[in-house]
């Protein structure tokens, strides 16, 4: 009796493309940066080479920080915080000593320009 003829191997899976993971942000924006947010609101922007940052706003006296790490893919700056969520926006026209930050979410609201 001659045996059965075994069942064909299934197809591989196809390669699946590795998303590109975010990279610190360019050279060209470390650095530290300003923003008047509105009457009496400015917005300070610390960006390190590596990544690191620290995001402050200082409003009618009192000032408020959130640090950690920032990545940037596809024009859009992820600021990370270990506690809270992240502040993300499309960056815009960068130029040596300006550039703006839209925030991701918020498209009617004009955006921050933060200049050196």
């Amino acid at each position: 009796m001659a045996a059965a003829p075994s069942p064909p191997s299934p197809a591989p899976e196809p390669a699946r493309p590795e998303a590109a993971a975010p990279t610190p942000p360019p050279s060209n924006l470390a650095g530290t940066w300003k923003s008047q947010a509105g009457p009496g609101t400015t917005i300070t922007l610390t960006l390190q080479n590596d990544g690191a940052f620290n995001w402050s706003v200082a409003n009618k006296g009192r000032t408020e920080s959130l640090s950690g790490k920032a990545a940037y893919r596809d024009n859009v700056l992820t600021l990370s915080q270990e506690e809270g969520p992240p502040l993300a926006g499309k960056v815009e026209g960068i130029q040596p000593n300006q550039f703006a930050f839209r925030l991701l979410g918020n498209d009617k609201a004009p955006p921050l320009n933060f200049t050196r």
